[in-house]
């Protein structure tokens, strides 16, 4: 058995977060269509933003209808209650973490320490990629998951 992630925190209880939740919850911030483009817009590069703006319009539409109050109660868990330090090292199985190096909406540092927290990961850091690896790249993504299963699967 093995593990692949993509872009991701063991923990997200950064002060930039606790703001971003405080700035929503008093309406400094607004969760509307003009913020939810800056955010989804962040994780891809421009060729791809202009080359699937379907992807990012179903995004901003499925962000719409949730609805602001389910969207901060989904971020005040995500930032206030979700940690995962703890077990992280109780985990051997191998693992692959994959993470663009122009990835705004997660630091590639993250992916840095969940490598140092994963006793048996190998990290990937994908030049020029932001957050949104896996719809950018699916072909090279799935490449390499592939083979880091296959060479799993062998040991």
């Amino acid at each position: 058995v093995s593990l692949a992630l993509g872009s991701t925190s063991s923990k997200n209880d950064s002060p930039e977060f606790y703001q971003k939740v405080a700035d929503f919850k008093s309406g400094k911030l607004k969760m509307n269509e003009e913020s939810f483009r800056e955010s989804v817009t962040l994780g891809y590069t421009a060729e791809y933003l202009q080359t699937h703006p379907d992807h990012i319009e179903l995004s901003i539409q499925r962000k719409l209808r949730v609805g602001p109050k389910i969207l901060i109660a989904l971020l005040e868990n995500f930032v206030y209650h979700y940690n995962t330090e703890i077990d992280l090292p109780k985990l051997t199985l191998p693992i692959m973490i994959l993470h663009g190096s122009r990835d705004e909406t997660i630091s590639v540092e993250c992916s840095e320490k969940l490598h140092i927290l994963f006793p048996n990961s190998t990290l990937v850091i994908l030049p020029k990629q932001g957050h949104g690896i896996n719809q950018e790249l699916p072909q090279q993504i799935a490449s390499s998951i592939n083979e880091f299963f296959s060479i799993a699967l062998k040991n």
